[in-house]
């Protein structure tokens, strides 16, 4: 084989890659946008990111959870619907703390990530995003659990 026929066949292998990588990423995201539509059917979104990064939960009952998906903050609370395997649901009522960190469970994408930690049945968890909307979500999350403090104390 001379070199240019080399580089055309690398070329044709990336072309034939790239296009079956898109495709399955279409596939993933429509399903999930279907999931979504069901999930917030009734409830009012007060944010959203199609495009957030989990960057991992911290979890003695669920492990480490890593992927890309949506998400979502509702007038009931936060809702993570990953493009493959699991979501995370939790009431505002459940969350302990929310703030931001650099990394989860030592891995890091080297920018500022939401923290929310969270009880889930009966034991503490913590989940980490990157959010392009961070200060956004920080704010939404900041005054559903002030308002929530406040109803708690009547």
């Amino acid at each position: 084989m001379t070199p240019l026929q080399i580089v055309l066949l690398v070329c044709g292998i990336l072309v034939v890659v790239f296009t079956v990588v898109s495709l399955v990423l279409r596939f993933f995201s429509n399903r999930t946008r279907k999931r979504a539509q069901i999930a917030l059917e009734g409830h009012k979104v007060l944010f959203e990111d199609r495009g957030a990064n989990c960057i991992g939960v911290n979890s003695p009952q669920r492990g480490t959870n890593r992927g890309n998906g949506y998400l979502f903050l509702t007038e009931e609370g936060l809702l993570f619907l990953a493009y493959v395997g699991y979501d995370i649901e939790v009431s505002y009522m459940d969350i302990t703390e929310v703030g931001t960190k650099r990394s989860q469970k030592g891995k890091s994408i080297f920018r500022e990530l939401l923290s929310v930690t969270y009880t889930y049945n009966g034991s503490v968890e913590n989940a980490a995003w990157y959010t392009g909307k961070l200060e956004e979500a920080l704010t939404i999350l900041e005054k559903a659990l002030a308002a929530r403090d406040r109803a708690r104390t009547g």
